[in-house]
């Protein structure tokens, strides 16, 4: 098929420069040229189709992956939330028993108390970590706005300095590694 295209073209007025373009064998070279045209459009629009028909094929790919990614993602979340809300459920439920603890304990409700209290240190511990951790982070960055707004201008300038020296020293041997090039290159021997 592409050897008759091929061979066509070149026979072709159109297509072939040089050829006579005038008289009676343009007219015929013209006749001859529409089924080459013909056979040229079908096949620009077969690989127009076939592309199209690629791409959305590989949106379609992308699209089930990205579903099954979020599928993926939010059922992780989803029994993160269940343990999240038992957790929570149990400290709350604790909670509410040490409230319910009398001021006065008898000598036969100490055993249970202290369970109580065990538990509840124990969930407490657990937990103590990660609400140090948010405390820390929040307070860290508050304190480094707050460090940068209380500075002087000569603090900001020092602190500036101390963070682009090796930047300039960078850039410095640079430019000493490009003349020292230049004169090699350039130096009349």
């Amino acid at each position: 098929m592409r050897n008759l295209i091929h061979e066509k073209l070149a026979q072709s007025a159109r297509f072939a420069p040089g050829k006579n373009s005038g008289g009676k064998d343009n007219k015929e070279q013209h006749n001859h040229d529409q089924p080459l045209t013909k056979i040229l459009t079908k096949e620009e629009d077969h690989a127009r189709l076939s592309a199209q028909e690629k791409s959305v094929n590989q949106i379609n790919q992308h699209r089930e992956e990205i579903k099954e990614g979020l599928t993926e993602l939010i059922n992780k979340y989803e029994g993160r939330q269940q343990e999240l809300q038992e957790e929570l459920s149990e400290i709350r439920e604790l909670k509410e028993k040490i409230e319910a603890l009398p001021q006065e304990i008898s000598a036969e409700e100490i055993k249970d108390c202290k369970q109580l209290l065990q538990a509840a240190d124990y969930k407490f511990l657990q937990h103590e970590s990660e609400i140090a951790d948010s405390n820390t982070d929040s307070k860290s960055k508050e304190s480094a706005d707050q460090s940068l707004t209380d500075a002087s201008f000569i603090q900001l300038t020092r602190a500036g300095l101390a963070l682009t020296w090796p930047l300039i020293l960078a850039i410095i041997g640079a430019f000493t590694t490009l003349g020292l090039l230049m004169y090699s290159l350039f130096a009349i021997q």
